[in-house]
């Protein structure tokens, strides 16, 4: 120890510079390189000027739209949109209702959404206060499992269709259990 501090000046000198030499360059690397986001298909996550992420919810090849026209009312017109969303989850971000005839605006009359072929579980319903098309956005989303469908019924003096939008995602993500719409989100308009 004692050897060290009766070193010369020059040598500390000498010291510091082969110290400096080895560790600068290991920092200058370290704070130029740049840690990027690479989403599940291997793309690198855009960066606006503000410096927000630029993000879509989903591709635009997994997006899908049912639709059903020609409803009318009566018992057993229960229709389907899809009898199968297919082999991937299905989730619907929105649902238009597009009412062709209502003679009788009212709370009998009403066009609806279900989850089930016998008509008994609705995703959502309306009851229009006159001819025309609603817009309903659902946020998050109502998930279909694999292999789950879609249908519509008409009641009153309603005559229309139903168009729904959403995207696939896979079977794994949408429980197996189909949401129970009762105790989610109604989705309901009251005309009037």
């Amino acid at each position: 120890m004692s050897r060290l501090r009766a070193l010369p000046t020059g040598p500390w000198i000498a010291i510091g510079l082969m110290a400096s030499a080895i560790l600068v360059p290991a920092s200058a690397i370290a704070t130029t390189s740049l840690v990027g986001l690479i989403g599940a298909n291997g793309v690198r996550v855009g960066v606006t000027n503000a410096s927000q992420l630029k993000t879509a919810e989903t591709s635009p090849g997994s997006f899908l739209v049912f639709n059903r026209n020609g409803l009318v009312p009566g018992p057993g017109n229960c229709m389907a949109l899809t009898t199968n969303v297919g082999t991937r989850g299905y989730v619907i971000k929105q649902v238009v209702f597009n009412v062709f005839v209502d003679s009788s605006p009212g709370q009998g009359d009403y066009i609806a959404l279900y989850s089930n072929n016998s008509c008994a579980t609705f995703i959502a319903v309306q009851t229009p206060p006159t001819v025309g098309t609603s817009v309903f956005p659902i946020d998050p989303g109502f998930a279909i499992q694999a292999g789950g469908g879609l249908w519509a019924e008409a009641f009153g003096s309603v005559q229309g269709g139903v168009t729904v939008r959403g995207y696939t995602v896979p079977a794994s993500d949408v429980p197996f259990t189909t949401i129970n719409a009762s105790r989610g989100p109604s989705l309901r308009q009251a005309g009037g």
